[in-house]
Order: structure tokens, then sequence, then C-alpha cells
């Protein structure tokens, strides 16, 4: 059905409005989005910016999965921002990170605070970060976020697997990896290492 209606639309080259509840419909059919939460509109965009930089957490909840991290606090050293978890973790995040999502206005603030040459630490957005981000590792990688916890659940999907991953210094935890035969043999109620990128994520207002 997909497949036909995007056939139709092309071959008749005319504008559809197709409403959905069903996100990956809305992800697969798009060439623009409007994410709307009663009634109002509160993000517009490509189906890459509405994924990849979602303004907030209603949208990047809706569109997809993710793992939302509650910070206390941000601080900044060089090139690098040092977000506190509420649960005594610390995140690093690169100062040039998604360049591709500088104009939302979770990253506009700690632009903001970047430029101000503020000192003291300020209360930030929430960190959030995609479960296809994360990569399982038996040691600590260079300029990554480097944590451990325990498997809380292990679930096939066919091309993915899907873990849930209790961490002292984060929560839970959600990690996809491809089950493409390179998957760690491990079980539920293993301690595992795991680690993203400091240029992955992004920071969402409430």
């Amino acid at each position: 059905m997909q497949g036909e209606l995007k056939e139709i639309q092309k071959r008749i080259g005319t504008t559809f409005l197709y409403v959905t509840h069903d996100q990956g419909e809305a992800l697969t059919m798009s060439d623009d989005i409007a994410v709307m939460n009663e009634g109002i509109i509160i993000q517009m965009g490509t189906p890459d910016s509405i994924y990849n930089c979602p303004w907030n957490i209603f949208t990047a909840d809706f569109i997809g999965a993710g793992n939302f991290i509650p910070i206390s606090s941000i601080g900044k050293d060089d090139h690098m921002f040092i977000l506190d978890t509420k649960n005594g973790g610390k995140i690093f995040l690169h100062d040039d990170f998604k360049k591709s999502c500088r104009d939302i206005p979770g990253i506009k603030k700690i632009r903001e605070f970047k430029s101000s040459g503020v000192k003291d630490k300020i209360i930030p957005p929430v960190f959030f970060i995609r479960p296809e981000k994360i990569r399982i590792a038996g040691k600590p990688q260079e300029n990554k976020n480097f944590f451990k916890g325990k498997v809380r659940s292990i679930i096939f999907e066919g091309p993915d697997i899907r873990l849930e991953v209790i961490s002292s210094s984060l929560g839970k935890i959600r990690i996809e990896v491809k089950n493409d035969g390179s998957f760690p043999d491990f079980k539920e109620n293993d301690t595992i290492s795991f680690y993203w990128d400091n240029t992955d994520g992004i920071l969402l207002e409430y």
C-alpha cells in the first residue's frame, strides 16, 4: 500500500496529505512531516530532520525510540561540554556536535551558554540519544562515552536485537544492534560495557 500510494502521487504530480499515527509510515512515505500534539503543530521538516533533530521530548519520543537521560548541570572544558547526570555519571559532548541540528531550541541554549563565558554550571535540557547510536564494547574507547550496566532483557526482532540495560550512572538504557552474527554471547543479568561517540546525541527541552 505504501509503495502504491507513493507511485500514484508521483504519477499524477499532486500533493498528498496523509494523516497517520504510524511513525514508520510517516518516515517512509513523506517528503515533509508535521508533528502535531493536541491539534498544534510542534515541528515540521523532512523525515531525516524530524528523526535526527527533534526539537523536544514529544517529537523525539513519538518518532522512533530513544534514551532520555536526566542531567542536573553542565560544565565546559575546551571543546567539550560535561553533562552531569542525576545518577552521578558524566556525559561528554563535543561542542561541534550535530551541525545539522543547530537551530533546535535545546542546542540554541547550549550555544548561548558556550558564547556567554559564564563559568558557573547551569541547568540544561535533557540529553537524548537514539538506541542504534550505542555500541557494545569490552574496553574503553577513545573519544567515546563509556559505561557499564546490567542486561535486563534481550529481545530478538529479526534483523535487530534490542537490549534493555540498567546503568547505575544513567538509569535504564535501550540499545539496538544489528543481527549480523557479531552479537556478543551474553545473557540477562550479565554486566556489559557500552559506548557512544561524543558527537552523538542532542539536547532537548522538556
